[in-house]
């Protein structure tokens, strides 16, 4: 319970008014008919220095915002009201160049020409290694499988999630 109460006061806590935000943005698996647009910020001005990496209590959770269906319109939208729900302006837009994301940064990016887009650099990387293994049969057989066991793995560690029945009792 205190985990839950943790998160929640994280969550809602006031955010520093700046205007050295760097956000990511991703949208979170869908679970039911919902998927949640993850922002987490890092303010520029707080990075570490040089040769060190970020950790988490550099980061701060901005944002979780559920949608049932996702659109460069949508995410749009939602970054245009970002600003005025938490006093922050973002200096830069990071993303896995999903295209509802993405194009929903252009626009943004369009409206408000002091912010940048980026795409991350590991999902850049991969781009063109995708593209050229696609056809590969020993590729498409292995990305099966790595799907196959991360789902699987995925059932196993949300099982808490789910209420379990209790049994009936047999009459003796």
């Amino acid at each position: 319970m205190w985990l839950l109460r943790l998160g929640y006061y994280r969550l809602h806590e006031p955010i520093e008014p700046a205007d050295d935000w760097c956000c990511l943005l991703d949208h979170a698996i869908q679970i039911g008919k919902h998927r949640f647009l993850g922002i987490i910020g890092i303010r520029l001005s707080m990075l570490p220095p040089v040769g060190e990496c970020l950790t988490l209590k550099d980061m701060r959770v901005i944002a979780l915002l559920p949608v049932e269906k996702s659109s460069q319109e949508i995410v749009h939208g939602q970054l245009e009201k970002l600003p005025i729900e938490t006093g922050i302006t973002s200096k830069a837009l990071l993303s896995d160049g999903g295209s509802d994301v993405t194009g929903g940064i252009a626009r943004y990016c369009n409206a408000h020409p002091g912010t940048l887009g980026f795409g991350d650099l590991p999902h850049q990387a991969a781009l063109p290694l995708k593209k050229r293994l696609k056809d590969d049969e020993r590729w498409c057989s292995f990305i099966k499988q790595a799907r196959k066991r991360s789902s699987r793995r995925f059932r196993r560690n949300s099982r808490f999630w789910y209420r379990r029945r209790s049994r009936a009792k047999l009459a003796t």
